[in-house]
């Protein structure tokens, strides 16, 4: 009969699976409401129950400086910028410090979210133009224009070094029999995506045409340790073994 109390233990289970991103979400909809105080309560307990996110203690700091409480706002702002360096973060600490009468700090504080915002921009232009010189160079290997892509990709990456991009690059230095090349961007990318399976059987290829062979059994076998089911990897490894059979 202890199935008839089941659902209140799964209730409070569901509850704490709530992320801060919930709690903070919950917050900002009160907060355009100017629900001052409500927000300030729900913000509270997610960094209670929860996470200590910079966005939520940001939020917290906006609850606390519109209900008049400039101390504990600051405080919550500066937990905010020790976390992550966004510029509205320091603009809203820049002005909370101006409020309680701290000019030098306020000054240093907009100058940093000033600079931030700058930083912000340049980013998101950078990202543009690599985005761009990357549709060019899918529309050239629709074409099956190899070499126009290669470039393409290459220029993007010098704006934005996307890692999508750079297993592309390999690929296609691959395919031009440029490999030694080819190697360089694989490694770059598996820094950032150690378990890419395409990108690890390119590697296997590479360090067996090296004559690296312990170097590839490696590759195959952490492969297939990932995924047992993966042809390619068995298949090598089928060759391997019978190569070393018969010698």
């Amino acid at each position: 009969m202890q199935h008839l109390g089941e659902p209140f233990p799964l209730a409070k289970k569901k509850q704490k699976l709530l992320k801060g991103e919930d709690y903070c979400l919950r917050a900002s909809q009160l907060l355009e409401k100017r629900q001052w105080s409500a927000a300030q309560k729900i913000l509270q307990k997610g960094l209670l129950e929860v996470e200590k996110k910079a966005k939520a203690y940001h939020l917290l700091g906006l609850a606390l400086y519109h209900q008049g409480f400039f101390q504990q706002a600051l405080t919550q702002f500066q937990k905010a910028c020790g976390r992550e360096a966004r510029p509205e973060y320091f603009l809203n600490l820049s002005i909370a410090l101006n409020e309680l009468g701290h000019y030098p700090e306020a000054k240093k504080a907009y100058e940093k979210a000033f600079h931030l915002k700058n930083q912000s921009e340049e980013q998101n232009w950078k990202e543009e133009i690599s985005g761009r010189h990357n549709q060019t160079a899918k529309a050239y290997l629709k074409k099956n224009q190899l070499r126009p892509a290669l470039a393409e990709y290459i220029k993007g990456l010098q704006f934005h070094p996307q890692a999508s991009a750079q297993l592309q690059v390999a690929r296609l230095l691959w395919k031009l029999d440029q490999k030694n090349l080819a190697f360089k961007y694989l490694k770059n990318f598996l820094s950032l995506y150690p378990y890419d399976t395409s990108a690890r059987l390119l590697l296997a290829e590479w360090y067996f045409e090296n004559k690296q062979v312990p170097l590839a059994i490696n590759e195959w076998e952490s492969i297939l340790k990932k995924e047992p089911q993966n042809q390619e990897a068995h298949t090598c490894l089928l060759k391997i073994q019978r190569l070393t059979d018969s010698m």
